[in-house]
């Protein structure tokens, strides 16, 4: 999961394009990434190509989201949830 979001935080010029099983726990909350069943090949290459050749302007936009998805939910957010959770608990 992590992996997924470091690719997302590190593009630099947006040229890439997430490519994730639909079976990742990443894949539920970078929802503008291309899924894919990794038990079906045809599915495989098929999510592949999608990434080759979408549209430039798509791809920008749907990178942009998971940039922002991945800044606003940072370690410091999910650990106030955690504590937050555990103050709840007490």
């Amino acid at each position: 999961n992590l992996v997924a979001k470091e690719f997302v935080a590190a593009a630099s010029d947006d040229k890439g394009m997430l490519v994730l099983s639909q079976f990742t726990g990443a894949a539920r909350e970078l929802t503008e990434a291309i899924t894919f069943n990794p038990y079906q090949i045809e599915d495989c290459a098929e999510a592949i190509k999608q990434a080759l050749t979408m549209p430039e302007e798509e791809r920008k936009a749907r990178m942009t989201k998971m940039k922002n998805l991945v800044s606003e939910n940072n370690i410091y957010r999910w650990s106030a949830k955690i504590i937050q959770a555990l103050l709840r608990l007490s």
